[in-house]
């Protein structure tokens, strides 16, 4: 997964993603130039498409699926090239200790931010829960933290609306006065992350302000997200 998906330009989410990643691209590089002829098409592909997807706007983490197999490919294509045992097993241990050290590394550092992140996210679904008072009353809000909440306390997502993404209103697909009249006309409780998600949709916003005034505030320094949770009556 690249850590750095938020950064505006392209060269500050490359640079880190090829630090922490650096095997994936070194083997399907050294088999691009040097493998044999009928695999270089597609190392260089697979070589193509990871320099695409670290250029694209709004980066995420799933849009590698298809181009990390890709590299795997292209490495796995370097493979007659190393005519000696020995070359193959340098050859392993450089791809398992590449592959492999660094992300674990990583999961250990990352492990008590985590964990203290998992905290915070059970006290917010225990405050949602609260506010509900009944394990029927719906949730909406932003996308980051309503589908967890969700699946913390077993309430429902307001009109099966799991996927709340201001993508679906900032393109068009959704008009977002019409939907958010639905769903306020369910009485949800709305967990809002201001300036962000849903909340940057004028529409969406005017709206949960007029009709729901009733507000508690939540924070969550380890994930980053602070917010209200707004009573819809």
């Amino acid at each position: 997964k690249v850590t750095h998906m938020a950064a505006q330009r392209a060269p500050d989410r490359a640079g880190p993603f090829a630090a922490e990643h650096w095997a994936w691209l070194a083997l399907p590089l050294v088999a691009a130039l040097r493998g044999p002829r009928a695999h270089r098409p597609w190392a260089w592909a697979a070589l193509g498409a990871v320099a695409m997807v670290l250029a694209w706007p709004r980066l995420q983490s799933h849009y590698f699926f298809l181009p990390i197999p890709l590299l795997a490919i292209a490495a796995i294509g370097l493979w007659p090239a190393l005519e000696s045992g020995r070359r193959r097993h340098w050859a392993a241990a450089a791809l398992v200790a590449g592959v492999l050290a660094i992300p674990i590394a990583r999961a250990i550092d990352r492990r008590p931010v985590q964990q203290q992140a998992a905290a915070e996210m059970r006290a917010l679904a225990a405050q949602v829960a609260r506010l509900a008072g009944s394990p029927t009353r719906p949730i909406w809000g932003d996308g980051a933290l309503v589908p967890l909440v969700s699946l913390h306390t077993g309430l429902p997502v307001a009109l099966g609306d799991t996927d709340v993404n201001a993508q679906r209103f900032a393109a068009g697909l959704l008009d977002a006065a019409a939907h958010v009249d639905k769903v306020l006309a369910t009485r949800p409780i709305l967990v809002v992350v201001p300036r962000h998600g849903v909340d940057t949709i004028a529409a969406i916003h005017d709206a949960m302000l007029r009709r729901c005034p009733d507000a508690q505030t939540f924070t969550s320094p380890a994930t980053g997200y602070a917010g209200v949770l707004l009573t819809c009556r």
